[in-house]
């Protein structure tokens, strides 16, 4: 096994995934602390094992993107010791008898006494290649049990399960790597059942649903996040690495793959033309199920290419049940802005500064016009925007002009109090992993990573939000409500 140690801004990285029965739950250790604990505590000085097969071992952009997005001074995982326990070509029968051809078995992995284990094998077990047999799924439960039992016992740490990437449904030309091909949708299937199955196992596991956040639960011939029929491409790995620190840092994930949920009935878009709906976003399973008329429709998910927000899908109830829909310039609007402001009733806010004048809730539609400080009757909310009677005929001004901003469940705007930007020089001290956005909001800026807790120096300031440099990410905005009181 290669022993050597790639440090990166004190980060170690050595190189070297159904059933209806239910589990029984294991009961854990006072003494351990859980894995919700684990994921609110600083992750200096702390261990995490990745331990899998090539989909682990062979996944360097995974291990990059930790390390130069991450781990570097000021990140989220600053301090942290990754070690790569991942063994190409493994089974994981194998692996929890204490066979791996670098050495990395259960046993080995359980020395590490790590605070972390991120967990993914499966895939060789099942695929049934031409070089390897094939573990029936009720083992490869068993297996993941034995694996998941003996470190709960044996190591202080926690356990992240990452449940397989979904398989590719055609065979490279030279090799059969799933056989029969017509299985691998099942094949994925059965591998989710099983890591799906230990949600609730322990307050010490955790499970991590790869598939349904990234690739798709759809087996397709090809994809734009996979490399072949079994491993992602570094794309792919980016997307995963990004999926894993959002996760056990609580901090928002900064790469351009990342769902976002949202409670029911509190988030709609307003579709202003015919729009198609379809059964999943993937590029490569994108055919129109219908069309719908110009509506208002509730949101359950949302997916967001960060690099491309023209791009954005959203999850929503339609007529056919829930589909995705594509939507061009919607507005978009939560239930909490018309506590505020209720459709059809008289409500007014007061324009705090000079501000342009808008055909559409849109920011490139200005009318050439302004608004001096003044009361205006609000006729309608949208895309942080009021929609407001002038001399000019209904037009939209931004929210954060007037005394009145909109807020959202997901990330606050600029407060009331301080709407113009103000230069400071100003400690703040952070105790909790704190995300970073390219602008003061969250929801409609491109967030920028997360930072460890620490104490940063603001340059800037925008009602509750600050700016500062950073050394990896350039200059960014964090949300910091009532810095003045907690500054130092």
């Amino acid at each position: 096994m290669n022993k050597k140690c790639l440090i990166l801004t004190k980060v170690c990285i050595i190189f070297s995934a159904i059933f209806t029965m239910p589990l029984p739950s294991f009961a854990s250790n006072d003494t351990n602390t859980t894995i919700k604990q684990f994921y609110g505590s600083s992750k200096s000085g702390k261990v995490i094992d990745f331990v899998g097969d090539s989909t682990t071992e062979t996944a360097p952009a995974m291990y990059k993107r930790i390390s130069e997005q991450y781990a570097v001074t000021g990140g989220a995982l600053q301090g942290t010791t990754i070690l790569n326990r991942g063994s190409n070509g493994n089974t994981l029968h194998n692996f929890v008898n204490d066979k791996a051809t670098n050495d990395n078995s259960l046993s080995k992995v359980i020395i590490d006494n790590a605070d972390l284990y991120i967990i993914s094998y499966g895939i060789n077990d099942i695929r049934r290649s031409s070089t390897t047999g094939a573990t029936n799924p009720m083992q490869i439960k068993a297996d993941l049990k034995i694996a998941i039992d003996r470190i709960l016992a044996e190591t202080k740490g926690n356990i992240l399960l990452r449940t397989p990437n979904t398989l590719l449904s055609k065979n490279p030309a030279d090799a059969i790597l799933v056989s029969p091909i017509e299985n691998a949708q099942l094949y994925s299937d059965q591998l989710w059942e099983i890591y799906n199955s230990f949600k609730g196992y322990s307050d010490r596991v955790d499970v991590l649903d790869i598939p349904s956040l990234i690739f798709g639960r759809k087996a397709l011939p090809q994809h734009l996040l996979m490399f072949d029929i079994l491993h992602p491409n570094d794309a792919g790995y980016q997307a995963i690495a990004d999926a894993i620190v959002d996760r056990i840092t609580g901090g928002m994930a900064a790469g351009e793959w990342h769902y976002m949920a949202y409670t029911p009935k509190t988030f709609t878009i307003e579709l202003r033309q015919t729009t198609p709906i379809y059964d999943d976003w993937q590029p490569f399973n994108r055919e129109p199920v219908s069309y719908l008329e110009p509506q208002t429709l509730t949101v359950l998910k949302e997916k967001i290419d960060e690099e491309n927000a023209g791009w954005t899908w959203y999850l929503a109830q339609t007529w056919l049940g829930e589909k995705w829909v594509h939507a061009v310039r919607p507005i978009v609007r939560y239930s909490d802005w018309f506590n505020i402001h209720q459709p059809n009733k008289q409500a007014t806010v007061t324009v705090t500064n000079r501000t342009l004048l808008y055909n559409d809730a849109y920011t490139d539609t200005s009318t050439g016009y302004s608004i001096n400080p003044q009361s205006v009757e609000v006729l309608d909310v949208g895309n942080y925007m009021y929609k407001i009677k002038t001399w000019y005929g209904d037009l939209w001004i931004p929210a954060n002009t007037t005394n009145s901003p909109l807020d959202n469940h997901y990330g606050k705007v600029a407060g009331t109090d301080d709407n113009k930007l103000r230069a400071v020089d100003q400690m703040i001290q952070l105790s909790v992993t704190t995300a970073l956005s390219e602008l003061p909001t969250t929801l409609a800026a491109r967030s920028l990573g997360a930072l460890s807790p620490q104490i940063v120096r603001a340059f800037e300031k925008k009602g509750d939000w600050y700016h500062i440099h950073t050394s990896w990410t350039g200059d960014a905005w964090l949300y910091f409500p009532n810095a003045a009181n907690k500054s130092t």
